[in-house]
């Protein structure tokens, strides 16, 4: 998309450029290449004017869109890994896990950051022409989809399934019977913990190959771009 519109502005610049050469051409022809009056030099100089402003402007909207480019590859690496560091989170940020609605809160706050690096992809297709970097965020994204991402779900889900049993045996169960169920459950939770973050771990080992690749990618491409517009 930046090519596009600096050759679309390279364009623009050599039909002025050329306007105003045939401007001079049939000025001088028909002066007979006399001195110019002072009227003749000021409208020249205002052509002049005009011909620096237009190449103003397309420098200000060149660095604009360099600017919109790089911050877009920035925001999409930031907004993923929000996205990755809550779903590996294996402490859920010291959240009380015996607290159904604390789960369910921290499950909507993974989506939610999940929904704003989806945003942050838009604007990254939007302004980035990179087809390689393209394609890795996008194998990157549907990778942890695949990999990390479900464990959590079905992570929060058993633990509060969990919570639910605790609650059953609290509400129906004599003291003297509570102290095997008790044990029983815990012992289940600690599996399921366990379990959740052997799975984290060994999948998260699969991602970092395609993670460096992305980091890789997208720091060459933000380089490029402030070499471009020195």
């Amino acid at each position: 998309m930046t090519q596009q519109w600096v050759e679309t502005g390279i364009q623009i610049i050599i039909l002025i450029i050329g306007l105003y050469l045939a401007l001079f051409k049939s000025y001088f022809h028909e002066k007979g290449k006399n001195l110019a009056t002072l009227e003749d030099i000021k409208n020249i100089t205002k052509i002049a004017e005009q011909i620096k402003a237009n190449i103003s402007l397309f420098s200000n909207l060149q660095l604009g869109i360099f600017s919109e480019e790089r911050t877009a590859i920035i925001d999409s690496n930031n907004k993923y890994f929000q996205w990755l560091n809550l779903l590996l989170d294996s402490s859920l940020n010291n959240i009380d896990t015996y607290d159904n609605k604390e789960l369910q809160k921290y499950l909507s706050v993974t989506s939610s950051c999940y929904q704003d690096f989806l945003n942050s992809e838009t604007r990254f297709n939007l302004f980035v022409d990179n087809n390689d970097l393209s394609s890795v965020m996008n194998e990157l994204k549907i990778e942890t989809l695949k990999l990390i991402s479900p464990h959590f779900s079905h992570y929060s889900i058993n633990m509060q399934k969990n919570n639910n049993d605790i609650e059953h045996v609290k509400m129906t169960i004599t003291s003297a019977a509570q102290k095997g169920k008790y044990s029983l459950l815990f012992d289940e939770r600690e599996k399921i913990h366990s379990r959740f973050c052997k799975q984290i771990i060994n999948n998260y080992k699969q991602l970092i190959p395609l993670i460096k690749k992305f980091q890789k990618l997208s720091r060459e491409h933000i380089y490029k771009l402030i070499k471009d517009t020195k």
